[in-house]
């Protein structure tokens, strides 16, 4: 039957008592939340119930292929390093028609897309072929459920429907693992990031505006894992960006940008726009702001494509962006009052030298006026 789509079909008096438990079991598991026990006792059930190797595999998102996260019958060794692509397979034609697939002869299978790893198949003898793939929410393809068979067969239906429920409750327990490692991903991300914050509210009061530069990007290279992190601050005269602090590169490749079209900083200095690319070289460069005006700019780089396509990143990085632009604008501003004071000061020593002046010109005229009076008095004598 190649490529024959399955419809599910609905448990009969011919399910066993051994079936009714191990999805009992696997109930039990799911909803204790152990899913490393739950792949485990799967593959071992479906092992038990129809004899034939069992490998559970899991979408890997990065490499886009399945990997093997659980098996019963398979050599340890090809089981650590075996890889199916999704595509030019048929457990990746399984996953995109979103449809059990049974393959009765995979030695002598003329439809296409072939098994993907005949040779291997041909050395374990294997012949029967049956895919139930794993979708999670809205059909989102998780990776599927498969059995292989030394022998040639028509395909089970009732063997492809239970593969099915075993399938179903995998996805449930992986979607629901999934999101309890997001919520704590997130939680941990937070819980650092205000961390993040908490350091250069502390560095803005205790150090110089370098040093707190500095801080800020090493801390978005840290908890973003970005490459390269640059700060840059518009001039005095407003047409260029100066660098003031960098983490990833060669300080002496860190150049002066004019404030125009031709970088990516120049632009986003010159509207006043965050730009976002999350591409194959994604990067990211928000607009540092004081009393609504560009003072300058952050620019983060990274080398993993789809970096910063998440809001919370974004939002993170717009924090530190916000976090730069205070301890500039304090740094201007007390670098301003340094300039006042040294100027009020100049003008105190002038004065002072100007009294001085004046004092020892009075103390004169009261030597020569003591000395006319001794003079004078002499002569009355």
């Amino acid at each position: 039957m190649p490529n024959q789509s399955i419809s599910p079909l609905s448990p009969t008096s011919d399910i066993s008592e051994k079936l009714i438990r191990h999805m009992q079991e696997v109930s039990r598991l799911a909803l204790a939340e152990k899913i490393e026990g739950l792949f485990d006792y799967v593959v071992d059930a479906v092992y038990d119930l129809t004899g034939m190797v069992t490998v559970l595999w899991l979408l890997d998102d990065v490499n886009s292929c399945l990997k093997i996260k659980a098996h019963r019958g398979l050599d340890e060794d090809y089981a650590q390093k075996a890889e199916t692509p999704l595509e030019g397979s048929v457990t990746g034609y399984a996953l995109h028609s979103r449809m059990p697939v049974c393959r009765p002869d995979i030695q002598n299978d003329n439809e296409e897309p072939k098994f993907y790893n005949l040779k291997e198949a041909q050395k374990a003898g294997w012949r029967y072929f049956v895919c139930v793939p794993l979708l999670g929410s809205e059909d989102e393809a998780l990776g599927s459920l498969s059995i292989y068979g030394p022998d040639s067969k028509d395909c089970d239906f009732l063997q492809i429907n239970y593969l099915q429920i075993f399938a179903n409750q995998i996805s449930t327990a992986v979607q629901n693992a999934r999101l309890i490692e997001r919520k704590e991903r997130r939680r941990l991300r937070i819980r650092n990031v205000i961390s993040a914050i908490n350091d250069i509210n502390s560095a803005i009061v205790e150090n110089s505006r370098d040093g707190v530069m500095e801080l800020i990007t090493n801390k978005i290279r840290e908890l973003t894992g970005a490459s390269y992190a640059s700060l840059r601050m518009k001039s005095e005269n407003g047409k260029c960006l100066n660098p003031i602090a960098t983490s990833g590169r060669d300080k002496d490749s860190y150049e002066t940008l004019p404030i125009d079209n031709n970088s990516i900083c120049g632009q986003v200095a010159q509207r006043g726009k965050a730009i976002i690319n999350s591409d194959e070289k994604p990067y990211m460069c928000v607009p540092l702001k004081s009393n609504n005006e560009v003072i300058g700019t952050m620019y983060v780089e990274s080398t993993k494509a789809g970096e910063f396509s998440s809001q919370f990143q974004i939002d993170f990085l717009q924090s530190l962006a916000n976090q730069a632009s205070i301890a500039i604008a304090l740094g201007e501003e007390l670098r301003q009052k340094n300039r006042q004071l040294e100027q009020a000061n100049r003008q105190l020593e002038m004065k002072a030298e100007s009294l001085d002046e004046n004092l020892r010109q009075t103390v004169n005229d009261l030597k020569i006026m003591q000395t006319f009076s001794g003079q004078l008095n002499q002569g009355l004598n």
